[in-house]
């Protein structure tokens, strides 16, 4: 179970990056 998640998160990498660098950017508006 838990190597598969590790598996998603190593493949989904750029995504989350994405994803993360998007959310950081609207909290350093909201700020």
């Amino acid at each position: 179970m838990y190597q598969i998640t590790f598996y998603c998160l190593k493949v989904n990498k750029p995504l989350i990056k994405r994803i993360w660098s998007y959310l950081t950017y609207r909290i350093k508006g909201w700020l």
